[in-house]
C-alpha cells in the first residue's frame, strides 16, 4: 500500500491519466526503488516535492533508480530526451511547453542522481 501512495504521487508529477502501461511501468519501478533511501520515500514527502518543486537531495537516489528503470536515463547515464517528452505529453498538450521544459529541466548535471533531482524538481516547478 505504501509503495501505491508513493507511485499515485510520483506519477502525478508525470500525468493525471495515464495508460495503464505507463502505470505498471512506474508502479514496478517504484516498487524497486522505495527503499534506496533513509528515510525511505514516503507519499508526504513526494507530494510537497511535487508541489513545490523541491525534492531533498537524500532522495535523489530514489528518483535516479525510478528515472534509470522507467527508461528515463540510458545505460551510459545520459538522459533519454524523447522519453522525458513523452512522459510530459501525459501533462500537457501543449508541444512547445513541453519542448521548452525538457529542454531546460535535462541540463546534466555531475552526477546522474544530481541530474534526476533537478530534473524532478525543475519538471515539478515548470508544470505545477
Amino acid at each position: 500500500m505504501k509503495s501505491g501512495l508513493i507511485l499515485v504521487c510520483f506519477v502525478g508529477l508525470f500525468a493525471l491519466v495515464i495508460s495503464e502501461d505507463t502505470k505498471k511501468i512506474f508502479t514496478d519501478a517504484v516498487d524497486a526503488c522505495a527503499n534506496v533511501t533513509h528515510p525511505p520515500m514516503d507519499a508526504k514527502t513526494m507530494e510537497s516535492a511535487m508541489n513545490h518543486g523541491n525534492l531533498n537531495e537524500i532522495y535523489s537516489p530514489f528518483v535516479f533508480c525510478v528515472y534509470k528503470k522507467v527508461g528515463i536515463f540510458n545505460d551510459k547515464f545520459d538522459i533519454n530526451q524523447d522519453m522525458v517528452i513523452k512522459f510530459l505529453k501525459n501533462i500537457s498538450d501543449d508541444a512547445d511547453k513541453n519542448e521548452e521544459v525538457a529542454g531546460v529541466c535535462t541540463k546534466k548535471k555531475s552526477t546522474p542522481e544530481e541530474t534526476s533531482l533537478f530534473l524532478f524538481n525543475c519538471v515539478a516547478q515548470h508544470l505545477h
